[in-house]
């Protein structure tokens, strides 16, 4: 059964290739749904998946690209929403 998550990650998350990581291990985990800056310092990710997949996804989520340091990671189960059709994708630039 697929959950639909609302993720918002704090740390050195601009300009060190996270979105692009997030992206990249979304899709290792057949997770769906997009990623974007947010303010200075972090990212919003909406995530789409069963619970064994979104289980990972955060572990890569938290883990972060080489450059990258996160302190913190807000998770929110939301309410169905969106068909992401799929794909996950990077919304804006990294």
């Amino acid at each position: 059964m697929k959950r639909w998550v609302k993720i918002v990650v704090f740390g050195t998350v601009s300009g060190v290739g996270y979105c692009e990581h997030v992206k990249s291990y979304a899709e290792k985990c057949g997770i769906e749904g997009t990623v974007q800056h947010d303010q200075p310092g972090s990212v919003v990710i909406h995530a789409v998946g069963t619970g064994d997949a979104l289980d990972n996804f955060l572990d890569g989520v938290y883990q972060g690209s080489p450059d990258s340091l996160v302190n913190e990671l807000a998770v929110q189960i939301v309410p169905a929403g969106r068909d992401y059709r799929g794909v996950f994708r990077v919304v804006g630039e990294d």
